[in-house]
């Protein structure tokens, strides 16, 4: 059993505990790659902590081969992505790691370092793609 001071109510260290409970629980999903599949349009986009209009038509597809292409890619060719512990890479020239910070199968959010820059996305599934499934 726990023995602390008269001082801290019980209250407060239950309260305490249960946020720090919550706080460790970053988004709870486990991000797979078929989770992903169908295209994805850029909602809003920091960069380095500024939104930035320059993605507002900005769009990723996934494909279930596992390969992703996107008008932000300098060519039409297909790179391949990989998901493991909530983190997306994108393979290829011009390769780049971002973290899956919140999923839900209609939205996602991303953020991490792309160039020199840290970037933060909010994208939003097609309905194209969701009234599919």
């Amino acid at each position: 059993m726990l023995i602390l001071p008269k001082i801290i109510p019980m209250k407060l260290v239950s309260w305490s505990m249960v946020i720090l409970l919550l706080a460790g629980c970053k988004g709870g999903v486990d991000v797979k790659h078929s989770d992903l599949t169908g295209r994805w349009n850029f909602s809003h986009a920091l960069r380095n902590g500024h939104q930035t209009k320059m993605l507002d038509e900005a769009y990723f597809v996934f494909h279930p081969d596992k390969s992703i292409t996107s008008n932000l890619f300098a060519t039409d060719e297909r790179k391949t992505f990989d998901v493991t512990d909530n983190k997306l890479s994108v393979s290829g020239k011009d390769a780049f790691k971002l973290d899956i910070v919140n999923f839900k199968k209609d939205t996602m959010e991303l953020e991490g370092k792309m160039g020199p820059f840290q970037m933060e996305f909010m994208l939003i599934k097609s309905q194209d793609t969701l009234s599919a499934e």
